[in-house]
Order: structure tokens, then C-alpha cells, then sequence
């Protein structure tokens, strides 16, 4: 039987994880997407149906999710307003939050994975890693083993995570990165799409380039 689930969020991160769930037969099998829900702010410039689900208001969370009690997804690219989102919805006993694995993925059966986190097809994650609450691992990266991934982390497409790397809570790993082994990425940091992490990157900087330097403090 499947789980109803709706998806916090219309936007792009939203839509492809409705096609990553929709688009799989062994987890259109277990999750049922019925809706997707958008802040109240959002509500009067987005259309009733995104990708032929319903869009519904915030505050179903707060009424009809009472009954119906719902698995979420959060699918909010930004890790701040994925954050804020999450610890909200947290606070309400009646919902869930599923992590998701994609069944193309090449996982390691001894990797913790923390509610709400979302791993994308074709990704590669190797022996002990650890993983926080409401990630999202886009698709074709790889990490690999002894990292830990912090909560509401980003890691776009084709990423490529080495061993014992520690990422901090809310940081955003741009498409197509490499982290050397045993560096880290710190709370809040943003690494630009493209760039070679050789060195540890403090918290609340964006780095780029190749080695990756600062380019700016948040």
C-alpha cells in the first residue's frame, strides 16, 4: 500500500522530485503525491496545478493534514527556507517526513540518513556516512566514506564528496564540485559550481574557482 506524501514547495527542486518519485515504478509503488502545498505569499501567483497535482495553501498543514496526516517533502532549494520550513513542521506530531533514496542509487547499507532527506538517482554513497535531516543529494554525486553531511545541506548534480569530509548545516555544494579528502566545508558556506576544495572553508563564505579561494563573507 502507499504512503500519501505532498511536497512542500512548486518550483523547480519541487517538480523534479515529483518526477523522481513519479518516474520510478518501485517508488510510485510506496509514495503517493497528492498535492503540492506554497506559502500563503505564493498562493495568489501560482497556478491551481503544477505538473497536474493541486497546489494547496500553508494552511493545510494546519487543517485537512490534521486528518489525512501526510508524509512531506520539503523541496525548498534554498538550505535557509528549507530549514525554517522544516522546523516548523516539525513541531506538528501528526506529520512526517520520509527520506527518499532512489533505487539506481549505489548506497551502502551502513549509512545514517536523518528524516526528511532526499537522495536523487545515480548517486554513489559509500561506508559510513552519516547524513542529516532534510538534505537533498542531487543527482550523479558521490560521497564518500566517513563523511558527515550536516542538516538542510544542498549538494547540486555531479558533485564529488571524498572521504572523511565534514560539511556543515545549511551549506550549498555547487553542481560539478570536488572536496579533497579530509577537508571541510563549514556552516553556511556556499561552493560555487565548479569549484576544486583543497583547503577547509570557513562558515558564512562563498568560495570558487580552482584551487577555491574567498570571494565573498555572508
Amino acid at each position: 500500500m502507499s504512503r500519501d506524501i505532498v511536497i512542500y514547495g512548486a518550483g523547480g527542486l519541487a517538480r523534479e522530485t515529483l518526477w523522481m518519485i513519479n518516474s520510478n515504478e518501485i517508488l510510485r509503488s510506496q509514495y503517493n503525491v497528492r498535492a503540492f502545498v506554497v506559502d500563503d505569499k505564493y498562493i495568489e501567483c501560482t497556478p491551481k496545478k503544477v505538473s497536474g497535482l493541486p497546489v494547496f495553501p500553508k494552511e493545510y498543514f494546519y487543517g485537512r493534514a490534521k486528518e489525512e496526516r501526510p508524509g512531506v517533502i520539503v523541496a525548498i532549494g534554498e538550505p535557509h527556507g528549507r530549514r525554517s520550513c522544516f522546523e516548523e513542521l516539525e513541531q506538528l506530531e501528526y506529520l512526517s517526513f520520509p527520506s527518499i533514496i532512489h533505487p539506481t542509487c549505489n548506497v551502502s547499507p551502513d549509512i545514517e540518513v536523518a528524516p526528511g532527506t532526499i537522495i536523487h538517482s545515480y548517486c554513489i554513497v559509500t561506508v559510513n556516512v552519516k547524513i542529516g535531516k532534510c538534505v537533498f543529494v542531487n543527482g550523479t554525486s558521490a560521497i564518500g566514506h566517513d563523511a558527515e553531511v550536516g542538516d538542510f545541506v544542498s549538494i547540486m548534480p555531479r558533485c564529488d564528496i571524498s572521504g572523511h569530509v565534514k560539511i556543515g548545516a545549511c551549506a550549498s555544494i555547487g553542481a560539478k564540485s570536488f572536496i579533497l579528502e579530509r577537508k571541510s566545508v563549514g556552516e553556511n558556506a556556499v561552493v560555487a559550481p565548479g569549484s576544486i576544495v583543497l583547503r577547509n572553508v570557513p562558515a558564512n563564505v562563498t568560495v570558487m574557482g580552482n584551487p577555491a579561494k574567498v570571494y565573498l563573507t555572508h
